[in-house]
């Protein structure tokens, strides 16, 4: 009968400590999630909405320039340093570089569900990569640094390809 009661015991210790276990770690996943959702959030309130239609306007207004420049990779990257110098959206363009340094140190150190970040991030950054390429190579020669645009680039190349190479 001790016997008995002492198995029930380990027994109710040790699914005690497995419920916990498990319980942490679903806060913890939920607490990532909340996260992701909270960039997600803030990625489309003002300010950045701002730097967003900004950026949009202006590359709206210049896509016949883009577009005539685009055969060319050397005046496709004069075309979009002046687009963007002309138009004084460096800041803007800088401002949202830097939150996507964020949402890629976020997912990379576990505060963000890295998934939920790749899903709800993709797609606007592989926009603005593409749009931005040229210019952000431009500025990693310049001032600004070779890390300049690193998140969003990260970001943009964790996309595997369909067929898994």
């Amino acid at each position: 009968m001790v016997m008995a009661a002492k198995a029930v015991g380990f027994i109710s210790v040790v699914s005690g400590i497995v419920f916990a276990t498990l319980q942490y770690v679903e806060s913890k996943q939920e607490k990532r999630i909340e996260q992701s959702l909270a960039l997600f959030r803030q990625f489309n309130t003002t300010p950045y909405t701002d730097y967003r239609k900004k950026i949009n306007v202006v590359i709206i207004d210049h896509t016949q320039d883009i577009f005539d420049a685009a055969s060319d990779e050397e005046k496709l990257a004069a075309t979009m340093q002046m687009v963007v110098r002309n138009n004084k959206i460096e800041t803007d363009i800088g401002l949202v570089m830097d939150f996507f340094d964020g949402v890629v140190y976020c997912a990379a150190k576990n505060i963000c569900d890295p998934q939920i970040s790749y899903d709800l991030f993709y797609a606007r950054g592989r926009e603005l990569y593409v749009t931005f390429y040229q210019y952000i190579k431009a500025q990693r020669g310049s001032f600004a640094g070779n890390d300049f645009g690193a998140g969003l680039e990260t970001l943009v190349k964790l996309k595997k390809p369909a067929n898994g190479n």
